[in-house]
């Protein structure tokens, strides 16, 4: 047990220095409020990504300005449009007036536009085609939220999804529990930082190091009581934090929180190598890293801005 206060402190020196090794998709932010014929729609986009598709910089001193970003208004404007279509009944609506200025996240600084979607009939749902940042990050993902008479609706669009039809009036349970689903493992399963993590964290249960070489265990009941322990404590590690976090009890800077769960997976990885703790206890381990990961799994479901009826379905499902 005493290695683990050398897990402890190791941890803490390497933190500061892996702001970058931790995954953070890139990701837009999409709000529709429909009013009658009308929808207002608010769309958030990290500068950074814009820079990459558009070219804002234009004077490429690695610095976007307000002066750099408003010259090139129409332009961002014209292609934002062109990669998002909202149609209703395979009509395109049309966009109106828009406003532009800028917003500041955790991860950034992020365009804001802000539109007056017309269609020709009451708006009870529209169909969204996404296209945007595909072809410079497979990865990339919307985050829609719309707001509905009981509260708000939200939707994850990517790359292998890009349509969805957006209904302005409440869904059935059902449906936003299988969307929140959907996005628990579509987030574990693009993360390569997780497979690596789950890897490390599962290896030794199947292969123990033993005189310099790896040794295969051949007690399968033995390797699955193992995993079984080591899954347990994880899941009820970051159950616990991801509820805390995602219900606003505990809040934890963002960065902090990526660089520790990269400095996790190299740990998991090197006591692989050279064990820091004993086989017996490594459900310990496995225990204090998923309080961490549960964080950054709260991280996610922050950006929806869930309402308060929402919060707590998306939490089980999601976590599920």
């Amino acid at each position: 047990m005493k290695n683990l206060h050398t897990i402890l402190f190791f941890l803490i020196l390497i933190c500061p220095s892996l702001p970058g090794l931790a995954h953070t998709s890139s990701t837009s932010y999409l709000r529709l409020d429909a009013k009658g014929q009308y929808a207002d729609v608010e769309l958030e986009v990290a500068l950074q990504d814009l820079e990459i598709a558009v070219g804002l910089d234009l004077n490429r001193d690695g610095k976007i300005t307000w002066a750099e970003l408003s010259q090139q208004e129409t332009i961002l404007s014209a292609y934002l449009q062109k990669k998002i279509a909202l149609s209703q009944n395979d009509r395109l609506c049309e966009w109106q007036t828009k406003e532009l200025s800028v917003n500041n996240r955790n991860d950034g600084h992020y365009a804001h536009l802000k539109w007056r979607l017309a269609c020709t009939e009451t708006i009870t749902s529209l169909r969204m085609h996404y296209q945007l940042l595909f072809a410079y990050d497979a990865h990339h993902r919307s985050l829609v939220v719309i707001k509905q008479p009981q509260g708000t609706q939200t939707y994850i669009v990517n790359q292998k999804n890009p349509s969805a039809v957006l209904q302005t009036q409440s869904l059935q349970p059902w449906q936003e529990f299988l969307q929140y689903v959907i996005e628990g493992v579509w987030h574990i399963w693009i993360g390569y930082d997780h497979v690596v993590f789950l890897l490390s964290l599962l290896l030794p249960s199947v292969l123990r190091r033993e005189l310099g070489h790896w040794v295969v265990v051949g007690n399968f009941k033995q390797v699955l009581w193992d995993v079984a322990k080591l899954v347990t404590a994880f899941s009820l590690a970051h159950s616990l934090t991801l509820a805390l976090s995602g219900l606003g009890i505990v809040q934890l800077p963002v960065a902090f929180i990526e660089a520790t769960i990269a400095a996790t997976i190299i740990v998991a990885a090197l006591n692989n190598l050279i064990p820091l703790v004993k086989h017996s206890h490594r459900w310990v381990m496995v225990l204090l890293f998923g309080l961490i990961h549960g964080f950054g799994f709260a991280n996610v479901l922050h950006e929806l801005n869930l309402s308060a009826n929402s919060v707590l379905w998306a939490l089980l499902s999601f976590n599920l």
